[in-house]
């Protein structure tokens, strides 16, 4: 092959980038200036027109009756994606960038019924474990590698045997690691569909009296004690220990910062319970956080002394 018929393609493909990358760049442009739900109230819309059904009158109970069938059921889709279109700007003003999230709360709310809350699994008890399993790994991981750097120290060449233990823990910590960290991410999501939910309650028919279930409540006081170990004093750590309902959203205007006294159900007792070793790394933790002015001057409720 000629040089000038490789060299040819490669030039067209490095002028072709800068087209592309503005292509990409003018598509994303106008997908945020039109969401994709409003895009799709804007087709509904035309069918309406279409069907011959008249959007100023879909609110009127006689009018609707006066409706065929086929036209109900177009009246009933587009209601839902009014409510669709309303809700996808909240999410993203209270910070919804995660595409899972996202699309979790927009499944969730197709009118102004009420959905079930999503809840929680028993995510802080399994999290605390791999922590654990993670920190063993890495420990046994640093010890071998103290072995194998004695036995150069003394020998002067590598032991195979210490060598090979080394490489074994530093594989098999990396299990339990990576475990954890998808475990905490987890975590992370649940607390910010669930508290999106109860910020925006009205999208979700929630009523502004309701509580939180005993179970879910529970996992969230979980969350909130243990915080400090699974996410650190800082971000998502430091509002959890805050306002665990608020944790991972940015509050707007026109809506009121969901409370942790508020959402706690009736006949609640914390009747769960950490090992004597995680008790005390979170009295130690939130001790120091508590000095530093990072997390509210209040003592945990639920960590028995």
């Amino acid at each position: 092959m000629d040089i000038k018929d490789f060299i040819a393609p490669v030039v067209t493909f490095v002028i072709g980038l800068p087209t592309l990358w503005l292509s990409w760049t003018n598509y994303k442009s106008q997908r945020e200036s039109k969401p994709p739900e409003l895009a799709r109230l804007e087709s509904w819309s035309k069918l309406m027109q279409e069907a011959e059904v008249d959007i100023g009158k879909i609110d009127n109970d006689g009018y609707i009756s006066s409706l065929s069938k086929a036209q109900k059921n177009l009246v009933d889709n587009y209601n839902v994606f009014i409510h669709r279109a309303s809700l996808e700007p909240m999410l993203r003003k209270i910070g919804i960038s995660d595409r899972k999230a996202f699309n979790k709360l927009m499944s969730m709310s197709r009118d102004k019924k009420q959905v079930k809350p999503p809840g929680f699994k028993n995510y802080a008890s399994n999290c605390l474990k791999l922590w654990y399993a993670s920190i063993i790994s890495f420990l046994l991981a640093l010890i071998s590698c103290v072995l194998v750097l004695i036995s150069v120290f003394i020998t002067g060449k590598i032991d195979n045997l210490f060598m090979g233990m080394f490489c074994v823990l530093l594989v098999s910590s990396l299990n339990p690691i990576a475990i954890f960290l998808y475990t905490a991410k987890q975590i992370r999501m649940a607390l910010v569909i669930n508290n999106a939910y109860y910020y925006l309650r009205k999208f979700y028919g929630v009523e502004s009296s309701a509580t939180d279930s005993l179970l879910s409540y529970r996992e969230r006081m979980k969350i909130k004690e243990c915080a400090y170990i699974i996410f650190g004093q800082y971000g998502i750590g430091k509002d959890i220990k805050r306002n665990v309902y608020m944790a991972g959203i940015n509050e707007i205007d026109g809506y009121t910062p969901t409370q942790e006294e508020n959402m706690k159900p009736k006949n609640y007792t914390p009747n769960y319970r950490f090992s004597k070793l995680t008790k005390f790394l979170i009295k130690i933790g939130d001790k120091n956080a508590r000095e530093r002015g990072i997390y509210p001057e209040q003592d945990p409720e639920n960590v028995e002394n």
